[in-house]
Formats: structure tokens, C-alpha cells, sequence
């Protein structure tokens, strides 16, 4: 097996099955990617976001109803789901309220029927052929079956806004960043709800999650 190598301007890039050099810094030291790179350099990540990007997507729910969220992920047996981050920004119609965000995991596939079937992109443009393709499914505004595994990841309260002020921005969005992993062994699915007192929110959106074989993390 390889010794470690040094290596600042140019990363060689090896075939499967071989044992390239560690690569180190010029003190010695083991240089590890973090998580989330690795697995955005290996192309397994991938995300949602909206059709036309000037446009916020709307979704009349104005109350908590675990069969109707904003968003659904299904992701099917044999695969694990990681979720990475999601960004909500209001734009468009103001929410008639307060607004309540709440993200979700659940271990069955919760889409039921009805809504927008999202097209899902890979995490890094212009992927090889070779990287994996996503085998998630994601909508906006379904019907879902009733909520198995009751499991939050995030939730908060906004204020309901689409100004530029200092006091709109405060608590105005949402920035969920996931600093430790969340697995998700398919069937399963990430579920996020928001809802108003008479009109809901509109939102320009971003989730991107991670998939991986679950055979590599079981």
C-alpha cells in the first residue's frame, strides 16, 4: 500500500480497486475531506428547487394536517437518504399569519396521491456518466398517508414577510444545514410542513439530501 504524498497543485485521480498515496499537508497531517464534500465529489448528492426560479411556489395549507405537507421526499427501499440542508425564502403572497415550519423524517414512503412531481437534479453540475442517479422522489403539495414515525428534525415560527427590512429578515426564513447525519434506510421519507392562518406562505426553495446504497452503511 501506498505511503502518504503531498500533494497542493495537482490531486491525482485514481481508478477503483487501486491504493493511491494518502494525501497530506507539508506538516504530515492527514488531509480528510468533511462529509458532506465527499459525498457532493462523489456526486451522490442531489436536490429540488423551483420550476421557473422567479417564481414562489404557493400551497394553500393554513393548518397542521399530517396528510397534506408543502414537500415530500420518498426515497425507496435499498437506498439511504442523508438530509443535507433546506432553504426556505418567502416571496410572492405574504402568509396571512405567523408561519409554522416543520421538518420531518419518516421510515415508510409517505406520498399518497395528488400534487407537482419536482424534477430532481444532481448536486453537482455537469455530472460524469458514471455518477450515480437519484432514485428519490419528490413533490410539492401531495396528499400523504398518515405519519408512522413521528420524528423531527427542525422546527420554528417566522414571521410572516416579504420585505427587505431589518425586522422582516429576523426569523423571516428558513436555513436548516444538517451538522451530523440523518439516515434515512429507504423506505422512508424527509416530509416539511408549513402552514398559516389564511393564507400560506410562498417560498423559494432549495432541499438537497444525499443518497447512498444502504448496503454501504448498514
Amino acid at each position: 500500500m501506498a505511503d502518504g504524498k503531498v500533494t497542493y497543485s495537482t490531486r491525482s485521480a485514481s481508478g477503483e480497486g487501486t491504493f493511491p498515496a494518502y494525501t497530506q499537508n507539508r506538516r504530515g497531517e492527514l488531509v480528510v475531506p468533511d462529509w458532506k464534500h465527499e459525498l457532493a465529489a462523489e456526486g451522490r448528492t442531489f436536490l429540488v428547487s423551483n420550476a421557473a426560479m422567479e417564481t414562489a411556489l404557493a400551497v394553500a395549507v393554513t393548518s397542521y394536517v399530517d396528510t397534506t405537507p408543502i414537500f415530500l421526499v420518498d426515497i425507496p427501499t435499498g437506498t439511504t437518504m442523508v438530509p443535507m440542508e433546506v432553504i426556505l425564502n418567502q416571496g410572492g403572497t405574504v402568509a396571512g399569519g405567523v408561519i409554522t415550519v416543520l421538518i420531518t423524517v419518516d421510515g415508510i414512503n409517505r406520498f399518497s396521491s395528488g400534487g407537482t412531481v419536482l424534477t430532481v437534479r444532481p448536486g453537482k453540475v455537469n455530472p460524469p456518466t458514471s455518477a450515480p442517479s437519484s432514485v428519490a422522489t419528490a413533490y410539492s403539495g401531495p396528499t400523504a398517508a398518515a405519519v408512522n414515525l413521528d420524528r423531527t428534525l427542525y422546527g420554528d415560527i417566522l414571521v410572516q414577510g416579504v420585505t427587505n427590512t431589518a425586522a422582516s429578515i429576523l426569523n423571516h426564513n428558513v436555513r436548516w444545514i444538517a451538522d451530523s447525519p440523518t439516515y434515512i434506510n429507504g423506505p422512508g421519507s424527509l416530509v416539511i410542513y408549513t402552514f398559516a392562518a389564511t393564507t400560506n406562505a410562498s417560498w423559494f426553495f432549495h432541499i438537497k439530501w444525499a443518497e447512498l446504497p444502504t448496503s454501504m452503511v448498514d
